[in-house]
């Protein structure tokens, strides 16, 4: 599912946070490819574990966009005030970095799930 919404809340534009575009205020493209990996209960709140690939790279864009579809990512303070979560629940699950051959190529990681043991059955 592409998530490319538009619409700028008013209280947004007035401090450091990035929002969505508007059409007084396009801004830049940007898009991120949301797929739903399991719903469950997490501090007595439904939530939604998922896996975002962004085509664009812009600052924040993860948290803009999953906040402006009125779905912000767990503890994120910024966007959506949560302070109850002891850190933000964005965990990057692989990494590839190209590098030039004599480097070694092309480097890749894979982290554990850092949500399997809080994520309770919904």
């Amino acid at each position: 599912t592409p998530i490319n919404p538009t619409g700028c809340p008013e209280k947004l534009q007035k401090d450091f946070r990035m929002c969505v575009g508007s059409e007084d205020n396009p801004g830049r493209a940007a898009l991120t490819e949301l797929h739903v990996l399991a719903r469950g209960v997490y501090q007595g709140n439904n939530v939604t574990k998922v896996s975002l690939a962004p085509s664009t790279g812009r600052r924040h864009q993860l948290r803009v966009h999953l906040n402006s579809i009125g779905h912000p990512i767990v503890g994120d303070f910024t966007y959506c005030g949560d302070a109850e979560s002891p850190r933000m629940m964005l965990h990057a699950h692989s990494l590839s970095l190209p590098l030039p051959a004599k480097f070694g190529g092309v480097r890749e990681w894979v982290a554990p799930d850092p949500f399997l043991d809080i994520l309770e059955p919904a």
